[in-house]
């Protein structure tokens, strides 16, 4: 499976719808995590109104680009078979909004499971052929 690197740490393809989810949650949640001072790991929760204009302007431009490049466009083939085969996510609710990438995903799916099938019955075949 292909993986997106940020420094070292490493998102695999299935991923990233999850993860883009709830990015973008915490674009518009009206409470973030600050840190209460710099250098420490304590945190308080203030409410968003109270963050300077920068990072209101931030959040804003960060949701909308999540949104367009990920949340309105269609995920690619590869992207959807990674999250099918994935037992830990629940596609159904993933997609819920987007019942037409369910059905796309399970066409997928079968493309999937019956090429993987020709091909270990074609490899046994040749396999038999040798002997």
């Amino acid at each position: 499976m292909s993986c997106v690197c940020a420094g070292n740490h490493y998102v695999t393809i299935d991923m990233v719808e999850p993860l883009t989810q709830t990015l973008q949650l915490q674009c518009t949640t009206p409470r973030v995590q600050v840190p209460k001072t710099l250098g420490e790991s304590e945190w308080e929760e203030i409410n968003a109104s109270r963050l300077p204009s920068e990072c209101k302007t931030f959040r804003k431009i960060l949701h909308t680009q999540i949104s367009d490049r990920f949340m309105k466009n269609t995920p690619s083939d590869a992207r959807l078979l990674a999250v099918k085969l994935n037992p830990t996510l629940d596609e159904k609710k993933l997609y819920a909004k987007r019942p037409h990438l369910i059905k796309k995903m399970d066409a997928l799916y079968d493309l999937w499971l019956e090429a993987a099938s020709t091909h270990l019955q074609q490899q046994t075949a040749e396999e038999h052929e040798w002997w």
